[in-house]
């Protein structure tokens, strides 16, 4: 017979998330499990940062929104968001590098990181050479060209 694993707790973020937005104290045990987890992943993503990593993108979204039940424990968690983007910053995943900007917009929501911080980090990120960007598949500038090369 199959069991089902849907609703184990350590692997289903998305019920841990609810279950901890409405009484963290009773569930600080795993919350500390995905936390070392996420630190874990995080070792793992260091090494091969241009690689998708889907595991590392649900982890930190699960952080950032229980950031304000565990001030402490994720105090270092926007600044270590930062450090990635800035340190990997041209080789990084396209979705990992929105999945990182999107927790970060989603803590300066939660007053968990201060605005100029996150203005500096977006500007410098800006800055990105262009070939990475034209590997986004779906841009409305692909698009274009062709339409505007035929009617001439």
């Amino acid at each position: 017979m199959v069991r089902r694993h849907n609703n184990q707790l350590p692997e289903n973020l998305p019920q841990l998330q609810n279950l901890i937005k409405r009484d963290a104290a009773s569930y600080h045990e795993e919350f500390m499990q995905q936390f070392q987890h996420f630190q874990n992943t995080i070792e793992v993503f260091e090494l091969t940062p241009d690689q998708p990593n889907k595991t590392l993108d649900d982890l930190v979204m699960f952080m950032a929104q229980v950031a304000q039940c565990y001030p402490k424990e994720l105090e270092k968690f926007p600044q270590q968001l930062i450090n990635l983007l800035q340190k990997h910053n041209t080789v990084l995943d396209n979705n990992i590098r929105m999945t990182f900007c999107r927790a970060l917009i989603l803590l300066r929501n939660k007053n968990l990181l201060a605005p100029t911080d996150l203005l500096e980090l977006f500007f410098s990120i800006i800055t990105m050479p262009r070939q990475s960007f034209e590997d986004v598949p779906g841009k409305p500038h692909n698009y274009g060209y062709k339409k505007f090369e035929c009617q001439t």
